[in-house]
């Protein structure tokens, strides 16, 4: 009886579609939950964005505040120093600050157009009082400042700030509780998807060995009534017992490695292969009549089943495993310590050697790179994903030159720079690139569009920023910002 024929391999083919079926659905399951994540991501970094920018506005006008009573006390003008790197700080600190309330009205509300009066009438009398005192009339300025009249606009100033933070920090809990259930549900329904998909492998295995067996039988049978076959018999009763071994051990590897889902997938996929190997030999044996068939779901309709697998579970994996990684980074407190800028970047640059022999690069690091104190673990992943990146997107075919330096600039933060010869981003990508899992350019360099995005979340928690300056085919250099003297940001104090 053929073998699509027989109620066997009715069940057969009735199981193998049921697993085409669950695994349609876990990989679609698996994208839509993709997607939900991609989105709490952005909107839980929109959120940090947001507390960060609001509690800078308010340190912009406490700076100030401190500033201007420092020198109305004491009439040194070195006094002025905080005073006027805040005034010199805040329009930029308030626009970045409106920028991101634009996104996020329903946060920000009123209190944002109410921070912002505070902010100009609090700005006004700063300057009243300092230039007063500045001309001579410091008894004006001091009556002004008794009014508490700037006293009392730094409390409405705080508790404006106070209910754009909570709200904030409302909705981060909020994001954070969605994303670990999105995460959650990736993780089971890969789980069960492994569970079901490779239940009815082995359904389908076992239907095929009772098959065989059942042929086996047969064969058994016609040699006895044909003695001159006997070892024709022999021979293919042979070949038969070695190919069911081969079955059932097949069949103990899957359920066996069922115990770790999504890592244990894998190594299932990759057994099958094998196994499927060792089965091909059976094709010379099949029925004419099945011949066609059994060749083309055993050397092609399986194979690409497998390559499906694989490279669902491989993105899966590389997903999950990104955003448990972000969330172990996010979680780790910074500590500062006294770090050699240039021992830090040979180090990066001889981890990346192989790399940069493959590519044809170069890598040149300025001597006498500002020294910071800072945490080392995050500035070592920053600057060797930085190299890496600049190293990875090189032109094909032409040699690269990757080149670092620094400085430190006018306002006291460490300045570094590492500029490459690459195939550069357009300007329409400059804000994309740093975005979670989005990718600028050609799709031919492995990724998860994660790399720059960790990177500006952490230099941002070192209390810094990442910029990029770079033309399509001309190049890039990143530019990253730090401070000196170990300042964290605002969440890590």
């Amino acid at each position: 009886m053929p073998l699509l024929h027989s109620k066997a391999g009715q069940r057969s083919l009735a199981a193998l579609a049921a697993g085409a079926s669950v695994l349609v659905f876990t990989v679609g399951a698996a994208i839509v939950l993709d997607e939900s994540t991609k989105l709490h991501m952005e909107r839980l970094l929109q959120l940090e964005d947001l507390r960060h920018a609001v509690l800078g506005s308010l340190s912009v006008l406490k700076d100030a505040e401190t500033g201007q009573r420092g020198f109305l006390l004491t009439e040194q003008s070195e006094y002025l120093a905080p005073y006027e790197s805040a005034m010199t700080r805040e329009k930029g600190v308030f626009e970045e600050l409106a920028r991101i309330c634009a996104i996020l009205p329903e946060v920000c509300g009123d209190d944002l157009l109410r921070l912002q009066k505070v902010r100009n009438e609090k700005l006004a009398e700063l300057r009243e009082t300092v230039e007063l005192s500045q001309n001579g009339d410091r008894t004006r300025a001091l009556s002004i400042l008794a009014m508490h009249r700037g006293k009392l606009l730094m409390d409405e100033a705080r508790e404006r700030v106070s209910k754009i933070v909570e709200r904030a920090e409302s909705l981060i809990n909020g994001e954070s509780s969605l994303l670990q259930e999105a995460t959650r549900r990736v993780r089971w329904i890969s789980m069960t998807g492994a569970v079901l998909i490779a239940g009815f492998a082995i359904m389908s295995l076992r239907i095929l060995n009772s098959f065989v067996n059942d042929a086996i039988k047969a064969r058994e049978f016609a040699d006895a009534l044909n003695a001159s076959l006997e070892k024709r018999v022999a021979e293919r009763t042979a070949d038969l017992s070695r190919a069911n071994e081969e079955i059932q051990r097949f069949a103990y590897v899957v359920t066996h490695d069922l115990r770790a889902p999504l890592v244990n997938i894998m190594g299932f996929t990759a057994e099958l292969e094998r196994n499927i190997e060792a089965v091909r030999p059976l094709a010379a044996h099949v029925a004419a009549a099945d011949k066609e068939i059994f060749e083309d779901a055993l050397f092609h309709e399986i194979p690409e089943a497998l390559s499906f697998i694989r490279s669902s579970t491989n993105k899966m994996d590389g997903l999950i495993g990104a955003i448990l990684k972000l969330s172990r980074e996010g979680q780790r407190k910074l500590s500062s310590e006294p770090i050699d800028a240039n021992a830090l970047f040979e180090r990066a640059t001889a981890a990346l050697a192989h790399q940069i022999t493959v590519s044809d690069a170069e890598v040149t690091i300025a001597p006498a790179l500002p020294s910071v104190i800072s945490d080392r673990l995050a500035l070592e992943q920053i600057f060797t994903n930085l190299l890496d990146n600049a190293i990875k997107y090189s032109k094909p075919g032409e040699p690269n030159r990757v080149t670092v330096s620094g400085f430190v600039d006018k306002g006291g933060l460490a300045v570094f720079e590492i500029s490459d010869l690459g195939r550069g981003i357009a300007s329409s990508d400059h804000d994309r690139i740093f975005e979670m899992f989005r990718r600028a350019g050609r799709g031919d360099v492995e990724g998860e569009g994660i790399g720059l995005a960790h990177v500006r979340a952490t230099v941002r928690r070192l209390g810094g920023d990442i910029t990029v300056d770079s033309e399509l085919g001309q190049g890039a250099r990143f530019r990253v910002k730090i401070p000196v003297n170990g300042v964290l940001s605002q969440g890590d104090k």
